[in-house]
Formats: structure tokens, C-alpha cells, sequence
């Protein structure tokens, strides 16, 4: 809940912009965030989302399956800090140590920051070693794999594939489990429970996500450096409203 308050109130006012190239992705902050580390923390912040989302369904499930444990639920609150922290600390290390410029990804910036690549941001060299970089692919796609940063691509997808998995394992007990009866009670709730799942996906995951994945492929959009930021702003909107609606 508190990565969440600080994602509100702080990261979206002031959100990192998100650029894509031809096989290559790079970050750049505002404002305080204008650092390796505070871009680091931005995305360790983004996966302590995850958690939070993974616990409403267990509790649900737990409600239908095993009500005798709600009771100790709250016990789990340790375990579930450090599940929190981790996944915090995965997506940090995967931006701060896997992401971190090196000679090579730096020459590789050195086309879009003098203007020989078109990017509808403008780029400040002298602050050019305070982006984080991902250069998938040194000789064209597909040729030239650089290790460092699938790995970081890895750590990211690994955190976010994990929980999506325990949500729709839990969505499918859920559903089995549920008689007629508790299914007209507790239909509302299953429902919005969904689509505050669903909804981060789209309009925080999934966009992000794009960024960072498609240059793998050799796509490149530029006005997704536009477009990202926006998408990812109006995300506390239909949080809200979903919860208002359903």
C-alpha cells in the first residue's frame, strides 16, 4: 500500500518516459528521478503491485476453501512483506544491475542523443550516463544477443508471469468452489476483484511491458514515448472507478 500511495502521488505526476529503438530500449527520469538509482527504485516500486494483487485472490480463495484459516491470515503478514520486498528487490536489481550502462550500450546512444536517430524527446548528453539502457542485439536483430540484458528481461518477466499464474489458478478454484448461492453473494466482489487485475494490466503492465519487449524484435514507435506515459497516468482513474461501478 505504500508503493502504491508513493506510485500515485509521486511517479505519476512526474512519470518516467519510456523510449523505444531498433533493438534497443532506454528510461529517463524528471526531477529527482533523473538518476540511476531513483529509475531503479521507480521499477522496484512497479512490482510491489503484484503482491497486493496476488493476496486478494488467496484470501478469497481461502474464504470459500479453507474459512477456519482467515482467522490466521493476518499471521501471514511477514511472509507476505518479504514476498513483497522481493519481488521489489528483483525488478530493482534487474534495472539498476542489469540495465546500467556499459562502453558498449553508451555507443550505442550515441546516434539518438546527437540527433542521427529521430526522438521526438529531446536528450541531454552531458546526462546521458543517468538512463537505463537494454541493447538486445549488437550486429542487427536477432544477431549479437548481449546476456547482461536478457537477463534483466528475464528477472522482470519472471515476477510478473509468476503472479498472473497464482491469479488465474486461484480465479479457477474460486469459480469451482463457489456454490450458486455463494456466486449471487459474492459476485460483485469476484468481479471487481477481476477487473483491478485486469485493469493494471492494461493500463500499467501491458504498456510498459511493450516498451521494454518489443525492441527484441526490432520494433520501434516513437510516439510511444508519448503515448506510454498517459496510458500509465490515468491508471489511479479506473482503479477508482472500478471499484465505484462494479
Amino acid at each position: 500500500m505504500i508503493g502504491g500511495g508513493y506510485e500515485d502521488v509521486y511517479s505519476n505526476p512526474i512519470i518516467n518516459v519510456p523510449e523505444t529503438f531498433p533493438n534497443i530500449f532506454i528510461l529517463r527520469g524528471h526531477g529527482p528521478s533523473f538518476s540511476t538509482f531513483w529509475l531503479s527504485m521507480y521499477m522496484g516500486n512497479y512490482a510491489t503491485g503484484f503482491p497486493l494483487l496476488v493476496s486478494h485472490f488467496l484470501y478469497r480463495l481461502m474464504a470459500l476453501k479453507w474459512p477456519y484459516i482467515l482467522a490466521h491470515f493476518f499471521k501471514l503478514l511477514p511472509i507476505a512483506l518479504a514476498v513483497t520486498f522481493l519481488c521489489g528487490a528483483t525488478w530493482f536489481t534487474s534495472t539498476y544491475v542489469f540495465m546500467e550502462q556499459d562502453p558498449e550500450s553508451t555507443a550505442f546512444l550515441q546516434p539518438i542523443f546527437n540527433g542521427e536517430i529521430y526522438s521526438p524527446v529531446i536528450h541531454s548528453p552531458q546526462r546521458g550516463r543517468l538512463y537505463v539502457v537494454c541493447v538486445y542485439w549488437t550486429e542487427g536483430t536477432f544477431k549479437g544477443g548481449r546476456m547482461k540484458n536478457f537477463i534483466a528481461l528475464f528477472l522482470l518477466f519472471v515476477v510478473m508471469f509468476t503472479a498472473y499464474v497464482i491469479i488465474i489458478v486461484c480465479c479457477i478454484a474460486i469459480v469451482r468452489f463457489m456454490s450458486l448461492g455463494t456466486m449471487r453473494l459474492q459476485k460483485q466482489l469476484f468481479k471487481c476483484l477481476v477487473y483491478q487485475t485486469v485493469i493494471p494490466l492494461i493500463t500499467a503492465y501491458f504498456p510498459v511491458g511493450i516498451c521494454i519487449f518489443a525492441p527484441i524484435v526490432g520494433f520501434a514507435w516513437p510516439p510511444l514515448a508519448f503515448i506510454i506515459p498517459n496510458i500509465c497516468c490515468i491508471h489511479p482513474l479506473f482503479d477508482g472507478l472500478v471499484v465505484m461501478f462494479t
